[in-house]
Order: structure tokens, then C-alpha cells, then sequence
């Protein structure tokens, strides 16, 4: 009866067939491993054998990170008459300490022998020739290569984190394009708001070739409307459901999803269940496609990147989070109306993507690969068209790129046999829809806005005509008929940072009233000089506020 080494050996035979097994270790006629350990003195010294492992782990592989050039190895071992390979990092295997942390994917090993394993190993390693393998650790563009879990390529993908391994497994293929085709793209074609999230799953590959920063979509509508059922819609062109996370999560877990998925869009449900308090954050840190680094005393964490596309949906817009929500609207295309048009048939979709996906996903990749610098010049055509919809609006001019990027993926859906439809029309509602209905974009003139707010909640703090003087508070603002003059102290307070790119826009705009030489006016009132912005009563009447005093 062969011994299970040799069918270990013959499983791998290419690999194992001239492995070395270290001095003072064996394996016996039953597969597991055993040290010879000298015992007793002078005549009475023998040779006895002490089991080690019901597992000898035998090193297989050496693999190379070829983006980090970190080293990690292929593990294989044999339990219950079943070879498992794992790939486990260097510090796994190299320390006592670390390498128990293997018991939970099958290894024995304990607290009992875990320093004889490590010497084993350490010894296996150093007298076999291991041969090398290039992998890569996460997906999409990585070193000049495009990393899929369902595409052939000389760069093997491994995933060392369980957790996020998962995310890789979810990329798989389930009846056929065809099918998809009938049962749910023609059935959601012509709804706009869906069909933009297509466009952004399919879409986040494009970054790279592209040069566009990360951003996010955001399907923010009351509900029991069909938003997650978009966002399985979006996520079957690639795999399934399991692609998709919930908000109930972390910075740090975000960043991770990101970099793991790297090309490819990541797929968060229901803003409710979010740290409010940090998404504005998260998408900040999101677009900007690079991890905040950490460390400690002993090393600093490699940082991580990403250049891909985030899909949320939510009952309250993404925007609406946080104090900065000009600045985070330039990192998101919001969609706030229904996702599907009011004759679609969401049970039926639901039939659709749960017996049919991970197909368009694929025959996107090799569309796109067929033209790619002709898609690239569209790229730039949709940019200079949509920014020039986007007019002076500088943060409409940021995410008129986002929707170039939109409208090329929609150009390739178009060029797929069976996927023929007006990809234009959906683009342009939805940019014209976020246009209409988002009231955050024109940072310049929200913060105004909100400046004229907070002196019309604190008008103890104003002074000039029709006003007494200031006492007991901090004087704000001194009130002339043709302008509100907010003193420098008072604005700098409020603006911080952006003092100076914000006043220069609105000098640009023409809501200031400025002294020849200055931005800034010099007034005088109650015998006092000073000095601050004058906003113009015409834009403070424009923008429905009204400070001339009536009662005196």
C-alpha cells in the first residue's frame, strides 16, 4: 500500500519528486511527519521518533508579488486523505508565533509543536529548489497586466485574506449573455437612472486607460423604489450578489474593498446603516484613490491604491453628509430619480440576474480591448462636451468628466451584439436630472448662501444704516445700501482655508463690490474705519435675503 507522501508527491509529481526531506525529520508509512531525537547516554543512547504533525507541510511554490515584490509561498498539505494548497505569507511560516494562525485552515499545528514545524519548514525551503511564480494580489490593472478571476493570464491572483478573497470568488458566470439580453437588459434599457449605474459597473475599468480619478455614483431615492435591485443589477454584469457590501462598515474596510477590487467597481447598499459621521470622509478619502498611510514604531503599512468607480444607494443623497457638501459633490454624480421607469417588472429582472450573470461583464472587457484607442478619443470628445454643458459651474466641470467616462461605456454596451440602445439619452438625463436637482454643486455660491444665513440669524453682529452700534457681541457686518461688507476677521472665520479661492470667485462673479486695487473695501461707519468683503445688494436680493432694517 503506497504511502501517502508518495501520493502527495504524485499529485505534484513535476514539484515533489526530488524534494529533500530535512535530517532528523521523517515521514512515516502513514503520512505524518516525525523528528529523530537522540534519547539517553553513553551505551543506553537511542534514536527514538517523536511525531511532529499529522500534516507535513511541504513548500511548493515561491511566489513574487509583482507590484510589491513582496515574497509569500504555496503551502501543501494532506488531511482526511485531501491535499489542500494554501498560499501563506513569509511571517507566517518564519515565526512560532505566527504560523499557529494556519490550525484554522487545516494545518496541524499547536502550541505543542509549532517551533519543530517552523524549523521544518525553514529546513524544506532551504534544501529544495522551490521554483518561482509571478502572482498579483488584487484585481484590474496591475503592472501592465489585467487581472480577472475568469480570464487566462501568466500572473496568477492570490487573494492571502479570507475576507476579501471572497470578493474575488464572487466573479462568476451563470447562463448565458442571451438570456441576460432578453431577461434583463431589454426590459431596463430605457430607464436612465439604472441604466447610468450600468454604465459605472461596467464603466471603472475605464479609469486607468483613462487617467480619471475614483468617484462615486449615488442612487438616493425614497424607499422601496428598486435601488438595491439596481445594484444587483450592476454588480450581476460581473458575478454575483456577494460582490455587493453594506454601508455598515469602516474607513479603513472601505479603502481595503477598494484596493482589492482596484479596477473594478465596488458596490455598497444603503447609506442608513453608515457612520454618518464619516462618509463624507470616506468619499473624500475614496477619490482620492491612494490610502492613508499607518504604521507603528516597527514598520509602516504599504500603501494602498485604487482608480475605480464607487456605487452607493441610499434614501438621502451621499452629499447631504457632512459639513464639506460642495466639496463632496464634486466626487459624486448623484441620481435622485426612480431607478426603473414605471413599466418595468422588478420580479422579473430579479429572475433575470439571479439565472444569469457575469457574462456582459467579460464581453465588455473584449469589446473595449478590440478599439481601445478609438474609445479613447470618444473619451476625449464626451470630456469637452460636457464640460462645456457644465458652463462656468467649476464643480460641474470636474464631474463632466465623470460622465464622458459614462458615455464611452455606454459607446462600448452599444457595440455588443444584442445590447444595440440610445446610450446618449440616458447620460444626458441623468447629467441634466443632477443639474436640476442638486442644489450642492455651485460651491462658490452655496457658501455664500450659507454665509448670509448665519448673518441673518446674528443681526446683533451688524452695524451701518438703518443699525445701532455693536456692544455685547462681535461685529460681523456693516450694512450699506448697495452692499453688506462682512468684516476680514468674520470671513476668514468662516471660509478658513478657502479665503482666497473662494472671494476670488466671487469677485469674478461680480458679487463683490471691491475697492480699486483689492478684493477686499474699505468702509467707514460710526467714525470707524474698516475693512472687509462687500457683497453686493443685488446678489444678496438674488438669493432671497433682504438686511435692510424696516424697523428703524
Amino acid at each position: 500500500m503506497p504511502n501517502e507522501i508518495d501520493e502527495l508527491i504524485n499529485e505534484k509529481k513535476e514539484v515533489l519528486e526530488h524534494d529533500i526531506i530535512p535530517e532528523n525529520f521523517k515521514v512515516g508509512d502513514n503520512g505524518w511527519l516525525y523528528k529523530m531525537v537522540e534519547k539517553g547516554r553513553g551505551d543506553e543512547k537511542e534514536i527514538v521518533t517523536v511525531t511532529i504533525t499529522s500534516t507535513p507541510p511541504f513548500i511548493t511554490r515561491r511566489l513574487k508579488d509583482i507590484e510589491s515584490l513582496i515574497i509569500s509561498y504555496e503551502m501543501k498539505f494532506k488531511r482526511a486523505g485531501e491535499i489542500t494548497t494554501i498560499p501563506v505569507q513569509a511571517t507566517e511560516i518564519a515565526d512560532s508565533k505566527n504560523i499557529i494562525n494556519l490550525a484554522n485552515k487545516g494545518l496541524d499545528v499547536d502550541t505543542i509543536n509549532r517551533t519543530e514545524m517552523v524549523q521544518f519548514i525553514s529546513m524544506f525551503k532551504r534544501l529544495n529548489n522551490i521554483p518561482d511564480e509571478s502572482i498579483a494580489t488584487r484585481l484590474g490593472h496591475v503592472k501592465g497586466h489585467f487581472i480577472h478571476p475568469l480570464i487566462n493570464d501568466d500572473i496568477r491572483l492570490v487573494i492571502h485574506e479570507e475576507g476579501y478573497k471572497q470578493l474575488a470568488n464572487a466573479f462568476k458566470t451563470k447562463g448565458s449573455i442571451e438570456n441576460y439580453t432578453e431577461m434583463v437588459f431589454k426590459p431596463i434599457k430605457n430607464s436612465p437612472m439604472v441604466m447610468t449605474f450600468v454604465y459605472a459597473s461596467l464603466g471603472s475599468i475605464l479609469l486607468h486607460d483613462f487617467n480619471v480619478d475614483p468617484f462615486v455614483v449615488d442612487m438616493a431615492s425614497k424607499t422601496s423604489t428598486g435601488k438595491t435591485t439596481a445594484l444587483r443589477i450592476a454588480s450581476s454584469l460581473w458575478g454575483t450578489e456577494k460582490l455587493i457590501n453594506e454601508w455598515n462598515t469602516t474607513k479603513v474596510n472601505v479603502e481595503r474593498k477598494a484596493s482589492i477590487m482596484n479596477s473594478f467597481a465596488v458596490f455598497f447598499d444603503d447609506t442608513r446603516k453608515a457612520p454618518h459621521y464619516q462618509l463624507a470622509d470616506i468619499v473624500y478619502h475614496f477619490s482620492g484613490g491612494r490610502s492613508k498611510g499607518r504604521g507603528n514604531v516597527q514598520s509602516v503599512d504599504v500603501e494602498m491604491t485604487w482608480r475605480n468607480i464607487l456605487l452607493s444607494t441610499g434614501e438621502t443623497s451621499i452629499v447631504e453628509y457632512g459639513n464639506e457638501k460642495a466639496g463632496v459633490s464634486a466626487r459624486v454624480i448623484t441620481l435622485q430619480d426612480k431607478p426603473f421607469n414605471d413599466d418595468v417588472n422588478i420580479r422579473a429582472l430579479y429572475a433575470g440576474i439571479e439565472s444569469n450573470y457575469g457574462h456582459l461583464g467579460l464581453a465588455f472587457i473584449e469589446q473595449y480591448s478590440k478599439q481601445k484607442a478609438s474609445y479613447k478619443d470618444s473619451f476625449k470628445a464626451y470630456e469637452g462636451i460636457y464640460i462645456d454643458k457644465a458652463g462656468e459651474n467649476e464643480v460641474m466641470q470636474r464631474v463632466a468628466r465623470y460622465f464622458a467616462v459614462l458615455m464611452v461605456a455606454g459607446e462600448i454596451l452599444n457595440d455588443i451584439a444584442g445590447f444595440e440602445h440610445d446610450h446618449y439619452k440616458n447620460v444626458d438625463n441623468a447629467f441634466n436630472r443632477m443639474l436640476a436637482t442638486n442644489k450642492t454643486l455651485d460651491k462658490p455660491r452655496e457658501m455664500l448662501e450659507g454665509l448670509l444665513e448665519e448673518l441673518d440669524a446674528s443681526r446683533n453682529s451688524i452695524t451701518g444704516a438703518g443699525y445701532g452700534e455693536v456692544y455685547n457681541t462681535e461685529l460681523k457686518a456693516i450694512f450699506h445700501k448697495d452692499y453688506l461688507c462682512v468684516l476680514s476677521k468674520p470671513m476668514k472665520d468662516y471660509l478658513g482655508h478657502e479665503l482666497r479661492t473662494i472671494t476670488k470667485e466671487w469677485e469674478e462673479r461680480g458679487y463683490l463690490v471691491t475697492d480699486d486695487d483689492r478684493v477686499q473695501k474699505s468702509v467707514k461707519t460710526n467714525g470707524k474705519k474698516y475693512r472687509g468683503y462687500a457683497i453686493s445688494q443685488s446678489v444678496i436680493r438674488d438669493l432671497g435675503f433682504e438686511f435692510r432694517n424696516k424697523k428703524l
